[in-house]
């Protein structure tokens, strides 16, 4: 029936089990029900809270609603669903790991999302030249949050991939009797970034003096970031366990 109808309405149709077809489908409501209630619907109308244009994946409640997109031989790319633990959209990357979530109240997590958040409890020893500075040694014990980007091993952050990533940081000092002038850079693949100094003129100031800042860099993947000190008289710059040095870092996008 389905073939004789083609024929003759100049139409494509499907009717009977076995049918097939080629080129366009123009249809306004496709329903294709498959083995274990798993259904599709591409412009279904007709059922309560459906809308024209609308494509709805179920999987007859017995499991995730998926849409899955494969490439060449079934290969499992991305999926994009609701499962069933909730009201929230994830979006899956091959093997099924979850990378976006979107809760029902409309908030976004991001698991895998570079991040690092580390202080440093100690003094931190550095140099007296400003372009042989020492790095910042944020110790594992006092590492906060983090993603595998940074290296406790050589002070250093790398990027995983391409994007605009912010930094923010600040150190305390404890300053003797007397002058110096306590500096923090960022430096990117070895090179010194001028514009990023944070300046903490102690001016003979014997108590604590605390200081911050930010600074927002773009980095190509594999690009390493480094934050470097040094003081005019070479004294350490100061930490204990509210005085904290600190480091932040996240990908903004």
């Amino acid at each position: 029936m389905g073939r004789s109808k083609d024929i003759a309405s100049g139409s494509k149709f499907v009717d009977t089990a076995g049918d097939t077809m080629t080129g366009t489908l123009n249809t306004t409501g496709l329903n294709v029900t498959q083995t274990g209630s798993t259904t599709v619907k591409v412009g279904a109308t007709g059922t309560s809270g459906d809308n024209d244009g609308t494509l709805i994946v179920n999987n007859g409640g017995s499991g995730d609603g998926m849409l899955r997109f494969d490439y060449e031989t079934n290969t499992d790319r991305a999926r994009i669903g609701v499962t069933t633990s909730g009201q929230d959209l994830k979006f899956f990357t091959a093997g099924n790991n979850e990378r976006v979530k979107i809760d029902s109240s409309g908030h976004v997590t991001m698991p895998n999302q570079p991040v690092f958040y580390g202080t440093r409890a100690t003094n931190q020893s550095t140099t007296g030249n400003q372009d042989a500075s020492t790095p910042i040694d944020f110790p594992t014990s006092n590492t906060i949050i983090s993603s595998t980007h940074w290296n406790h091993s050589n002070h250093r952050f790398t990027a995983p991939v391409t994007g605009n990533y912010m930094f923010e940081w600040g150190y305390a000092t404890n300053q003797i009797a007397g002058q110096s002038v306590y500096r923090t850079f960022l430096w990117k693949n070895g090179s010194k970034q001028a514009w990023t100094q944070l300046r903490n003129d102690s001016n003979g100031h014997t108590g604590y003096n605390y200081s911050s800042r930010g600074a927002l860099l773009p980095l190509t993947a594999n690009d390493y970031i480094h934050l470097n000190s040094s003081t005019d008289a070479g004294y350490a710059f100061y930490g204990d366990s509210t005085l904290r040095i600190h480091l932040s870092i996240f990908l903004v996008g």
